[in-house]
């Protein structure tokens, strides 16, 4: 799917859209189409969706997956453009353990463009805008001081998967061990850069020694 909103404050949300509302594809897991999924399809076309029917949706829900390796990266370090070079190494790490795994995707570029095409241009809120929000949803975790981060569900299921196949996967491992500590410490987004992580990651490839928890009055 590919639909954007802004949660930071209690009963607001803000939705960033283009020409549509969003885009979805829809299907049976682990494949096929049938009545229900049509049905569904329909009523969400009619909300102002856009919706593809897919036979093999799985294949894109992992495209999405790879997609999200970045949302660790964009929380830890609060600049989605200088993550670039890290979000590259993790989304390298998740292809190594899928393709270990057997499980065929779609490359993320490749569903981003289809859904793109299907919305139109995206609009950001103008209060999105002055407030410098960020449309994503572990860096939206650590602004609210939530105590919990979603990266625990992408990162570290790649960690799992790695240590399971025999793939090493480092840099999600490490991204999955700052992004939690930050949001068990209520700390905000931005705290590290991925110059830091970098750092990290170079001297151990496995593990990192974080800096220990300060103590709150």
């Amino acid at each position: 799917l590919s639909v954007a909103g802004i949660f930071v404050r209690p009963g607001r949300v803000l939705h960033p859209a283009g020409e549509r509302l969003g885009y979805l594809e829809i299907g049976r897991y682990p494949g096929g189409r049938d009545a229900l999924s049509r049905r569904v399809a329909r009523d969400l076309r009619t909300a102002g969706f856009v919706v593809r029917e897919s036979p093999d949706v799985m294949r894109t829900k992992r495209a999405k997956f790879v997609q999200n390796m970045a949302n660790a990266a964009i929380a830890i370090t609060g600049n989605p453009e200088r993550a670039a070079s890290l979000v590259a190494t993790l989304r390298a790490e998740a292809r190594a353990v899928l393709a270990a795994s057997g499980l065929d995707w779609e490359e993320p570029a490749d569903f981003l463009a289809r859904a793109a095409a299907a919305v139109g241009p995206v609009r950001t809120p103008r209060e999105a805008e002055r407030a410098a929000l960020v449309a994503d949803s572990a860096w939206q975790s650590l602004t609210r001081r939530t105590g919990n981060i979603e990266t625990p569900f992408f990162n570290g299921l790649v960690v799992a998967w790695g240590a399971a196949l025999g793939v090493p996967t480092p840099a999600n491992a490490l991204v999955d061990r700052v992004a939690a500590r930050m949001a068990q410490n209520g700390e905000r987004p931005g705290k590290y850069s991925a110059a830091q992580l970098f750092v990290w990651l170079a001297r151990t490839r496995t593990t990192t020694k974080l800096p220990r928890k300060k103590s709150r009055r």
